[in-house]
C-alpha cells in the first residue's frame, strides 16, 4: 500500500480539494486499492468541513460524496512517518513540516515540485499554491483546475513508480 498524505494551512480547502482529486485520478488508474491519500493541515482545527467553494468546485466535478465526508485535521507528528509522500501547498508548509519532522526531507514536495522532478525548474517558476480560502467561487475553480492538472501528473508518475501505467 503506497500512502500519500496532502498538507495545507488549515485543511478545509487545498489539501482537501488536491487529496479528492489525487483519490479520483488513482480510482480512474485502477490504483485505487493501492494508493491511500489523507489530507491534514499544518494548522488545523479538527472536525471543520470542507469549505463552500471548495465543495462547489468537487460538486461541479461529480465528487460531492467526498467532499461531505471531508473533516479537517492537524498533522500529527506520529503520522508522517507511516506515509510514503507528502505532498504540500506552499514551500512555508513544506518548511514548517521539515522543521517539525527533519527525517521528512526525502519525502516532501510542494505538488509542484514534485510534477518536476524529471525536469529543470526555472527559478522564477511558482511552486506554491495560492489560497483561494474566503474569496471568490471563481478563485477556487481557478485552483481546482489547476490541482486536478497537477494531481493527475501525481497519479501517472506514482502509476510509473508502482509499475501500473
Amino acid at each position: 500500500m503506497y500512502r500519500i498524505l496532502v498538507v495545507c494551512t488549515g485543511n478545509t480547502c487545498r489539501s482537501p480539494l488536491a487529496s479528492i482529486l489525487l483519490e479520483e485520478a488513482f480510482r480512474r488508474k485502477g490504483l485505487a486499492e493501492q494508493v491511500v491519500v489523507d489530507s491534514a493541515g499544518i494548522s488545523a482545527a479538527r472536525g471543520q468541513p470542507i469549505s463552500d467553494g471548495a465543495k462547489q468546485s468537487l460538486d461541479k466535478r461529480g465528487l460531492e460524496a467526498a467532499a461531505k465526508r471531508h473533516r479537517s485535521k492537524p498533522v500529527e507528528h506520529r503520522d508522517l512517518s507511516l506515509v510514503d509522500l507528502i505532498l504540500v501547498m506552499t514551500r512555508q508548509h513544506k518548511l514548517a513540516l521539515l522543521a517539525d519532522a527533519p527525517e521528512t526531507l526525502d519525502k516532501v514536495y510542494t505538488l509542484r515540485e514534485y510534477v518536476m522532478l524529471d525536469r529543470p525548474v526555472d527559478e522564477e517558476e511558482a511552486l506554491d499554491i495560492a489560497d483561494p480560502f474566503g474569496t471568490s467561487s471563481a478563485a477556487y475553480e481557478k485552483v481546482a483546475a489547476e490541482l486536478e492538472t497537477l494531481c493527475e501528473e501525481i497519479a501517472e508518475r506514482i502509476a510509473r513508480q508502482l509499475g501500473k501505467e
